[in-house]
């Protein structure tokens, strides 16, 4: 029995893992469109599966449909359009219906072919000069028509309508007489009459209703339907305004690069995608006050047969097998409950209602009022969170246990520094360039200091970089600490959602951050306020790697706070290491070796693939390229997304977080199976397997070549660093974080030497002037200008 919209997150449900036989328990969620919560996940799940489909059934109009006189009428000329595309106007309903052969049929159906093209000539023709006609009237009377709401729009044509016909008929006169416009007219209607003209008729369908109750159906189909059928069709009480818009066109008038043959994937999953858009929470709301008043049946999405946007799950998707479910609401999304569960709890329901309790923190609550009450714009507001939730922290007179007896031999003099200032201190910042040992150094800290695991969050921005602590923590038998990245410890399960909050704190006492300078300031902000205000952090970094994507790195900024201790590692312990002396000469603004890359790029990238060299690239298009490269001669499996194709054995990367997989973005592996539902990838850091059925493979993308960026937080044996010339992009950051992913060798392949001499000369611009250091002066500042109504920044 489906839950309850109003019992969504309130209910838990204990589960056992088919595979593993873990248990875990989680809260239940509705999964229903009309639900707030689960709306946006089934949206974002829906909008995947419309992508995939738009690609492999070719998806590539979108047309628009609606109607005065309700639904019925609507799903009635819906279904004269399939009828019409399905049956009356193909060569087997000819067929059929005649009693003839195919040739017969397919001259008839070519003849019919050539009659509706001419028609919808004239019809866009008649659109053309209708439009010319209305800016021309509107225009002769000082009128902005294209500006004017719709209901405005109605009242001007009917004012005008005498004059908007005569300048009409003027201007359908003389584009009827324009050989060269009629022709280009009618080369691009046969163009979309071609596009799987003899291809059984497939759709995906949303419906739309406005709160006056009006309904539309919007969808995607991929054959054309021409304006000749939409005029016949919506005679009947239907209002004439309707899309029908040919993706593909409309794409390349708008990018004159584009043509028929390069518009990609990609380019169409911008137009599919906004399909989704329609179910707004109007339309629900109408929809469902609608279906409580007649016998409407329709969903609000529904597709073609051959297309499953809401397909059953099968045996092989149910990994998890229910056993029980509670009245209680976990404060987190899910745990996994320990194999001695019984030595602690009497009862699963016991280790439940101890999970269930939601802490508080009222100082964080004071900022969170704080920060909404000042109404700051997000450049603003997430600084200022930051430093102030630090300036709590760091102010707090809460004891916490402090270490008596632990090891210092074998530490190196800044290692020693570090220990002492998280004895010490509430708030330590631990720097560390690449060879210094970083990471190593914070698990040793664990390793001698030993703070209570339960009490103790290890975290990182990407799932590679806490991949790589958990092999640490292996190595060193800790296995007691968990490292996770942010959002799996702040519980998100959509975007940038945390379920821990400062109605909700996480139950630590000491929190551990590593590669702090990948996290973007929204995701720091949050991560604060869940979590207690006695709590002791470290922050750790290398303030020469990247900043995040449109964000500053907040190093130097922590660095020059006050009430944060800052340890610097300086022993290099790799200092023979080639690698390393690449990426300090490019700190150091120094030339480095290098290689030209240009027409041999196909012969170079299959070379540099055999010979074991991960690809790293400085922008998506140029990994992409390369990454199609190395596909040209893939065909094993061919019904993945984004027009990528593989062979058994094929290295990828997964680019989103699942939980049900409990996979992160940035994770690699390799293809080991694949059947007609999907492939099965191999972790590299872990021994199991992960499913994804081919509409999820938009999750995946071959590893042969990514983006810097996408490497942070991850090491490779041979690195081979392509660049392109981006001026804006290209800085020595960039640079310097690729070349510091390679472990034995490293190559730089540049077009040309002047792109390599001005990216290792050009350090990244600050994104916003606002910084940790400046935020308070520039919020009294904000706070006076809404006085004075002016505005200015420090």
């Amino acid at each position: 029995m489906a839950l309850d919209t109003s019992k969504c997150g309130k209910k838990t449900v204990h589960l056992q893992a088919k595979d593993t036989g873990k248990h875990y328990v989680r809260l239940m969620t509705c999964n229903k469109l009309e639900c707030p919560s689960c709306q946006p996940v089934i949206s974002a799940r829906i909008k995947k599966k419309i992508r995939y489909y738009a690609q492999h059934e070719r998806l590539f109009f979108f047309n628009t449909i609606t109607s005065k006189d309700g639904f019925k009428d609507l799903d009635n000329v819906f279904t004269k359009i399939r009828k019409y595309l399905t049956y009356d106007a193909t060569v087997e309903g000819y067929m059929k219906k005649k009693k003839v052969d195919y040739d017969k049929a397919l001259v008839w159906y070519e003849k019919k072919k050539k009659k509706l093209i001419e028609s919808d000539v004239d019809i866009e023709l008649q659109i053309m000069a209708r439009m010319d006609a209305l800016i021309k009237v509107a225009k002769l009377n000082s009128v902005y028509y294209m500006v004017l709401p719709e209901f405005k729009k109605i009242e001007f044509r009917k004012q005008y309508a005498d004059s908007i016909k005569k300048q009409f008929d003027e201007s359908y006169r003389l584009k009827k007489n324009d050989n060269d416009l009629c022709e280009k007219l009618r080369e691009k209607i046969e163009k979309r009459f071609s596009e799987n003209e003899h291809e059984e008729f497939k759709f995906i369908r949303v419906l739309e209703y406005h709160k006056s109750g009006q309904p539309h159906y919007h969808f995607l189909s991929n054959k054309y339907i021409s304006h000749t059928l939409l005029k016949k069709v919506t005679v009947e009480g239907v209002s004439e305004v309707y899309d029908n818009t040919y993706i593909v066109e409309d794409a390349i008038s708008k990018n004159k690069e584009l043509n028929y043959e390069n518009v990609d994937t990609s380019i169409v999953a911008n137009y599919v995608s906004k399909i989704t858009d329609y179910v707004t929470k109007d339309t629900i709301e109408t929809y469902l006050e609608v279906q409580k008043e007649s016998d409407i049946t329709k969903k609000l999405i529904s597709s073609s047969n051959s297309i499953k946007i809401f397909d059953d799950k099968d045996e092989k998707d149910l990994k998890y097998k229910k056993l029980a479910v509670f009245d209680y609401q976990l404060n987190s999304t899910n745990y996994e409950i320990p194999s001695n569960v019984g030595e602690v709890y009497e009862t699963v329901e016991d280790f439940i209602k101890e999970h269930s309790k939601m802490l508080r923190d009222e100082h964080a609550i004071r900022l969170h009022h704080l920060v909404r009450d000042l109404d700051l714009s997000d450049e603003i507001k997430y600084s200022y969170m930051i430093n102030e939730r630090l300036l709590q922290i760091s102010s707090m007179d809460f004891l916490v246990e402090r270490p008596s007896d632990y090891r210092t031999e074998g530490l190196t003099f800044d290692q020693v520094r570090l220990m002492k200032s998280f004895i010490d201190n509430r708030i330590t910042l631990l720097l560390g360039r690449a060879g210094t040992g970083k990471t190593y150094t914070l698990v040793n800290l664990l390793n001698r200091l030993k703070p209570d695991p339960n009490k103790t969050i290890v975290c990182t921005y990407t799932g590679k970089a806490s991949s790589r602590i958990r092999e640490l923590f292996r190595e060193y038998d800790l296995q007691d600490y968990k490292s996770l990245t942010i959002h799996k410890t702040c519980s998100s399960n959509f975007n940038s959602k945390f379920f821990r909050n400062e109605y909700n704190i996480i139950d630590c006492a000491y929190l551990i951050i590593d590669e702090v300078s990948m996290i973007p300031r929204e995701i720091l902000s949050k991560l604060l306020q869940a979590v207690p205000s006695h709590v002791k952090i470290i922050f750790a970094g290398d303030d020469a790697q990247l900043p995040p994507v449109n964000d500053t790195s907040i190093i130097p900024e922590l660095e020059a706070l006050d009430f944060v201790n800052t340890v610097r590692l300086t022993q290099v312990f790799r200092s023979e290491d080639a690698v390393l002396g690449q990426a300090y000469n490019v700190l150091g603004r120094k030339s480095i070796d290098y290689n030209l890359f240009g027409e041999d790029m196909k012969e170079l990238v299959l070379k540099l693939i055999s010979d074991g060299y991960q690809i790293l690239t400085n922008t998506r298009k140029l990994a992409k390229d390369i990454n199609m490269i190395v596909q040209e001669s893939k065909n094993d499996i061919i019904k993945c997304f984004d027009d990528y194709k593989y062979n058994l054995k094929d290295r990828v990367m997964i680019i989103a977080n699942s939980s049900a997989r409990n996979v992160s973005n940035g994770d690699t592996g390799k293809i080991v199976d694949f059947d007609e539902r999907g492939v099965s990838v191999r972790l590299d850091l872990e021994d199991r397997e992960v499913f994804y059925k081919y509409e999820d493979t938009e999750e995946i993308v071959p590893a042969y070549a990514f983006t810097v960026h996408k490497s942070q937080g991850s090491e490779y044996e041979n690195v081979a660093v392509f660049v392109d010339s981006q001026p804006k992009l290209n800085t020595n950051n960039l640079l310097y974080t690729g070349i510091t992913r390679a472990k034995k060798n490293i190559k730089v392949y540049v077009p040309n030497e002047m792109v390599l001499t001005t990216m290792i000369n050009r350090v990244p611009e600050p994104v916003s002037n606002v910084t940790l250091n400046n935020v308070f002066d520039v919020v009294h500042g904000v706070i006076d200008i809404k006085k004075s109504s002016s505005m200015a920044r420090r």
